[in-house]
């Protein structure tokens, strides 16, 4: 019907039709422009038609959304601990090397980047105390990184179970 149809282009998936649809037919018209990477670029798009059909991402989304509560305790107490870290650093090593440290926003990048257990080199303590605090917010980061991990994880391990559980209370029944 017209008003099934007209809900479905102002949903989430019409828009994402359109926007998958709208690069085939705009490429035609700048075809020979840079423009044309660019209008490329919403194929990605695409992904979230065939995600809608995938009964793996949906018990992904249904695992991600049972324990959204505790992911965003988790991430918030990443967060804090970035901040206070990077804070921390700024001011142990601001003295010993003010041009690295020149401001608290290099200390938060150092912070995200020793939490993150990825430590490009670019910035890095000197001080006694900067290498203290940068191996313990490594390894806190590394521990930060598990406990989402395992609650996705056991939120997910919960879902295929309980599915599995019906499939068998279903073929017991028939």
């Amino acid at each position: 019907t017209a008003k099934a149809r007209l809900k479905y282009t102002f949903s989430f998936y019409g828009f994402v039709d359109f926007v998958a649809v709208l690069p085939c037919v705009l490429t035609y018209a700048y075809w020979d422009t840079e423009v044309v990477h660019v209008i490329i670029l919403p194929y990605i798009f695409v992904i979230f038609k065939l995600i809608r059909h995938s009964r793996s991402f949906r018990i992904i989304g249904m695992a991600l959304a049972s324990v959204r509560e505790e992911l965003e305790t988790a991430y918030t107490a990443s967060f804090i601990t970035i901040c206070f870290s990077a804070i921390l650093m700024y001011y142990i090593e601001r003295n010993a090397q003010p041009e690295v440290f020149k401001n608290i926003g290099d200390g938060i990048w150092w912070a995200i980047i020793t939490f993150a257990t990825v430590g490009y080199g670019d910035i890095y303590p000197i001080t006694f105390l900067g290498k203290l605090l940068g191996c313990i917010i490594c390894l806190v980061g590394v521990a930060m990184v598990a406990i989402p991990t395992g609650i996705i994880s056991s939120s997910f391990i919960n879902i295929v179970q309980k599915k599995k559980q019906n499939l068998e209370k279903e073929s017991d029944s028939q």
